[in-house]
């Protein structure tokens, strides 16, 4: 059977990574924070990596945001 759907990772009550399953394969919007410890609404805004990926799991383009 084929992985499918939301996928997360946590540390603590926070959620490190979180993206989608297509057939196995990533795809979509893959959000990543640099520092999963970074407390958002701190001092300095919490970096994430945003990885956009499309069909076969091709990496179509990547930026850093302070959203997640």
């Amino acid at each position: 059977m084929a992985t499918r759907g939301t996928w997360s990772s946590r540390n603590r009550a926070e959620t490190c990574t979180k993206g989608n399953y297509r057939d196995d394969k990533k795809y979509g919007a893959w959000k990543s924070r640099k520092d999963c410890w970074c407390e958002a609404g701190g001092e300095s805004p919490c970096e994430v990596l945003v990885r956009k990926y499309g069909n076969d799991e091709i990496l179509l383009g990547e930026e850093v945001s302070t959203t997640f």
